[in-house]
């Protein structure tokens, strides 16, 4: 069965509550690079994702995506 769009945004700002690498959201999330970019992007946008860049870039959940996970998480006890 596939994954709805915000069961993967809730996976990837699950995966990101702790600062990781882009390649540990792919492979904790178990998507791909091509998948997870969009939906990181879209996350930082809305602010539920900082990004830090230097050496290395990490992402981490903001405040904001801390709520974020409450309520998708609401939606996905609602819809199933």
């Amino acid at each position: 069965m596939n994954r709805s769009k915000s069961d993967i945004m809730l996976e990837v700002l699950n995966v990101c509550r702790n600062r990781v690498s882009k390649t540990r959201i792919v492979y904790k999330a178990n998507l791909n690079f091509n998948i997870v970019t969009p939906y990181i992007d879209f996350l930082s946008e809305k602010g539920l994702l900082s990004i830090s860049e230097g050496p290395r870039t990490f992402y981490e959940t903001t405040p904001q995506g801390m709520e974020a996970i409450k309520t998708l998480r609401q939606l996905s006890n609602y819809l199933s």
